[in-house]
């Protein structure tokens, strides 16, 4: 509920007609002071923790975001959640990668990212959550031109350990197909578990 004080503000002052005291009109002023001041207050406070679609100061440049300060959600249920990607409709949205790929958990390209390849490459997944906390991503590769190109090895930051599953191939990314893995961790990328996902053949 909001704690501004309106209803001791005399609307009707001065009272046309009427010698008005002066100090009336301070008492009135200090009351409008005083007003402003908590609803500025309880905007600050607005603002700083409310959940908004757009920004508030209206230019709506870019979405507002919000990590809801880490706040944890328990047996939630929801009718729609969707998940952020790089991925458009021209595979390797980040462009074409002529050197290694680093891939981010933490930033906004989102938990599906797109890459297309243009030589052998070395893949390193960076800021995972923090530890106890589960993050996984699926990353898909394709090969830029008709050269093919191979993942040459697959790591994690700060010389975490990476599992992959007993299945997993050596992958040769051709330009023909889409191929995609899967990663996750459940303690800051010390270990990182691996999954192939497959390959998917590009439509003709």
């Amino acid at each position: 509920m909001s704690s501004i004080i309106t209803n001791t503000i005399l609307t009707n002052y001065p009272v046309a007609g009427v010698d008005n005291d002066s100090q009336g009109f301070r008492d009135n002023f200090t009351r409008i002071q005083l007003a402003l001041a908590q609803a500025k207050a309880e905007l600050i406070q607005f603002e700083n923790k409310a959940l908004l679609k757009t920004n508030l100061d209206g230019t709506n440049v870019n979405p507002v975001t919000s990590d809801i300060a880490g706040g944890i959600i328990v047996n939630g249920r929801y009718n729609k959640f969707y998940g952020s990607s790089n991925y458009t409709s021209t595979p390797g949205v980040n462009g074409t990668v002529v050197s290694n790929v680093t891939v981010s958990i933490s930033l906004w390209n989102g938990i599906y990212q797109a890459y297309a390849l243009a030589q052998n490459t070395t893949v390193t997944f960076i800021q995972w959550p923090d530890n106890g906390q589960y993050g996984n991503i699926r990353v898909q590769f394709t090969a830029s031109t008709s050269t093919d190109v191979t993942l040459t090895s697959i790591t994690s930051s700060n010389g975490g350990k990476v599992i992959p599953d007993v299945s997993f191939p050596a992958l040769t990314i051709t330009n023909n197909a889409y191929y995609v893995i899967e990663a996750w961790s459940v303690d800051h990328g010390a270990n990182v578990f691996l999954k192939y996902i497959g390959k998917f053949n590009k439509p003709t």
